[in-house]
């Protein structure tokens, strides 16, 4: 493998939710020379010595820095089951479709609304979600997610949309872009109650 290491989110990439354990890809000519700066007792040599000195252990265990989920790690389980079941490719080709469609109803349905495309045109370069900014994009995210369409809010500007090609249908796409279109007409996110921050990540 050509890949030194490698970092990823059950969370998203398994559909496994908040909380969910990330995971990491190390080279194995690298797992003895590469230090882990965030120590616990599972990545110990000996966790059951219960020595006052840390002794990092010399496989892969040794970057397993707390005590994991188990009931996250079922959920994970599950996923890996149903991964095992379809083919990547084909994941992936409706991952693209889907965002395709996205990108193109939001031209055709939402231009007149000053939304810009910050995701990359280039399907190679971008991945399964898609992000547009707005001047008012937390109140508009607000008012999506009461009728029922989960995005998220990204500081300053930033909607974000994750398109889940395993359950996601083209339908879905189409309704959700609707929503926002009617959203924006009739002014719905002017609203006090979708204009509240609460400083946190949404």
């Amino acid at each position: 493998c050509c890949v030194d290491f490698a970092v990823g989110s059950t969370y998203k990439h398994l559909n496994c939710g908040p909380g969910s354990p990330s995971f990491l890809f190390v080279n194995e000519s690298l797992i003895e020379k590469v230090s882990q700066p965030l120590t616990g007792w599972m990545g110990h040599i000996q966790p059951f010595e219960f020595s006052s000195k840390y002794q990092s252990a010399n496989d892969i265990g040794k970057y397993i820095c707390g005590t994991p989920s188990i009931i996250a790690y079922k959920a994970i389980q599950s996923a890996l089951k149903v991964f095992d079941k379809v083919s990547l490719k084909i994941v992936r080709e409706k991952s693209i479709k889907l965002s395709e469609m996205f990108i193109k109803l939001m031209y055709q349905e939402c231009i007149e609304f000053d939304f810009t495309l910050i995701s990359p045109l280039k399907n190679q370069d971008r991945g399964s979600q898609v992000s547009f900014t707005h001047s008012k994009g937390f109140s508009i995210m607000q008012t999506l997610i009461s009728r029922g369409i989960i995005g998220d809010f990204r500081e300053p500007n930033i909607l974000r949309f994750g398109l889940s090609p395993l359950y996601m249908r083209f339908e879905n796409i189409w309704k959700a872009v609707l929503c926002l279109r009617k959203i924006m007409q009739t002014k719905e996110w002017e609203s006090k109650k979708f204009n509240k921050k609460k400083g946190i990540v949404t």
